[in-house]
């Protein structure tokens, strides 16, 4: 959480058991939306199609196969490199 908040030092972390999905209605638009690759994420660009959306970079198989799938909705892909 520290690299996170190093690169991202206005951003809110919401804990995992908040539903996320819950919050959308009170986001505007210009609101980015970045967690890992989860159907959350999917859940948040069909609910707010006008929102940024990006997934972290990971290295498996899931990430992988879904990668197509996320592009193709608009959900891009961020990499983090800790220093």
């Amino acid at each position: 959480m520290a690299l996170l908040a190093q690169v991202f030092p206005k951003s809110t972390s919401l804990p995992n058991t908040l539903g996320m999905e819950l919050l959308l209605p009170k986001l505007s638009d210009n609101t980015s939306i970045i967690g890992d690759v989860s159907t959350a994420l999917l859940t948040a660009k069909w609910l707010k199609p006008k929102v940024t959306v990006q997934a972290f970079e990971m290295n498996s198989d899931i990430s992988k196969n879904l990668k197509s799938l996320f592009n193709s909705l608009g959900i891009s892909f961020l990499s983090l490199e800790s220093a």
